[in-house]
């Protein structure tokens, strides 16, 4: 409202310790208590603020007390404390038209407090936790400094409960946020000590609304935690299974290189007949002219017929996709044992 041009009446909220302020020279009704007022007065609390500016019609602050208070806001809360108490009981009270007008307000003071440039983008050009991460990590730098830690602290919870009452911002959203930008308590902490300082906590709840609030608040974080718990036993028992299925192909692996080791000793005995043989052949061709062309033909039909056939075979098992260590040796001892026939041959017929 115009300085002076609007009047309102009590309303039904309005109690005896709500401090109202009649404009000068104007009868009627008492209007709200001015803004710059509530800032300059430890008298004026929040609740009786909001009461009055509740109370006036229609409930609204009026621009230039707003842009006064705006104006001197370094000097009137340095640490946005006022600031804050007067948003968080606006938070509380709800969506009323004064708490709108708060909040309203509270956004324009975030803005200049944080010296933005630009006005705040539209609830439809920015998610609101894409909005407070960004906030949160302005502010990283003076909550980490002890002499601005208190006031940027302010201005983080400020801007956490107007993005939460205007933009709907989620508080499993925002907590995050904020854990990754104020530093964690200065000093040694055991696991006990902690445990004493939440059961504190836990002490300072006051009856079963406070502890309801509290359940809901965690309420994603318990859920998470039974989630991460059941998926970290799903995700054991199945590398248990892997871990045993690791062991199997182990084991088939050292058997399958103690059958190859035996494979390639066979080819190796294999070869040192076909060795020997060659060696008996070339004895042969001192042999007279009489039986030398039966011996070439008989271990010519003999390499080229019966003992490539059975080495052929050894060697497609041995070096097929899926190796039959079985057929490799039998074929190779069928080979020594041809062989050994042949050479015994060749022995008789000198």
């Amino acid at each position: 409202m115009a300085d002076g041009e609007s009047t309102s009446e009590t309303g039904p909220r309005a109690t005896a310790e709500t401090r109202l302020v009649t404009p000068p020279g104007r009868d009627g009704p008492p209007g709200p208590i001015p803004l710059l007022e509530y800032y300059r007065s430890r008298e004026v609390t929040p609740a009786k603020y909001l009461a009055a500016l509740r109370a006036a019609q229609p409930p609204r602050i009026d621009r230039g007390d707003s842009e006064q208070v705006l104006k001197e806001i370094a000097e009137l809360d340095p640490r946005f404390q006022k600031t804050l108490a007067l948003v968080s009981n606006a938070v509380v009270e709800g969506r009323g038209d004064a708490s709108v007008w708060v909040l309203s307000f509270a956004r324009d003071a975030l803005a200049k407090e944080l010296r933005r440039q630009d006005p705040w983008p539209g609830a439809g050009e920015t998610r609101a936790h894409e909005l407070f991460d960004e906030i949160a990590q302005g502010l990283r730098g003076d909550l980490r400094n002890p002499k601005t830690a208190w006031r940027a602290s302010n201005l983080l919870r400020a801007a956490a409960l107007w993005l939460g009452h205007d933009r709907g911002l989620d508080i499993t959203d925002a907590l995050p946020v904020i854990a990754s930008v104020v530093p964690p308590p200065s000093g040694d902490r055991t696991r006990r000590s902690a445990q004493r300082e939440r059961t504190a906590f836990l002490a300072k709840l006051r009856g079963k609304e406070d502890m309801s609030q509290l359940v809901e608040v965690l309420s994603p974080w318990i859920r998470a935690a039974r989630e991460a718990r059941s998926d970290a036993a799903r995700l054991e028992g199945e590398a248990e299974e892997l871990r045993a299925r690791a062991s199997d192909a182990l084991r088939e692996a050292r058997h399958a290189q103690g059958e190859a080791a035996a494979l390639r000793e066979a080819l190796g005995q294999a070869q040192a007949k076909i060795v020997e043989l060659e060696k008996q052949l070339q004895g042969a061709q001192v042999l007279g002219m009489h039986g030398v062309s039966e011996v070439r033909s008989r271990q010519s039909a003999f390499l080229n017929k019966r003992l490539r056939r059975l080495l052929d075979t050894a060697m497609e098992a041995s070096s097929s996709d899926h190796p039959s260590p079985r057929v490799v040796v039998e074929n190779l001892e069928l080979a020594l044992e041809v062989i050994d026939e042949e050479i015994e041959w060749l022995r008789s017929s000198a």
